[in-house]
């Protein structure tokens, strides 16, 4: 955390961990089920490693000032 030009606590944010807990994707299809797992997963490692290169625009720039 810094503190900005008006005093105020802003994050930096260079890394994320999104966990879900136990949480599964049901579906009849088990093909479906299966796409759509995998799918939601490769999401989740996506915003996962774009953190590092868009975390400080995206949580410090933009999620800064709602915590203001």
């Amino acid at each position: 955390m810094t503190l900005d030009e008006r005093g105020f606590l802003t994050p930096v944010v260079y890394d994320v961990e999104i966990k879900f807990g136990n949480s599964y994707l049901y579906h009849d299809n088990k093909m479906m089920a299966f796409v759509m797992h995998q799918f939601i997963y490769y999401s989740i490692v996506m915003i996962e490693n774009s953190t590092f290169f868009i975390g400080d625009y995206l949580f410090s720039k933009m999620l800064g000032p709602l915590l203001d």
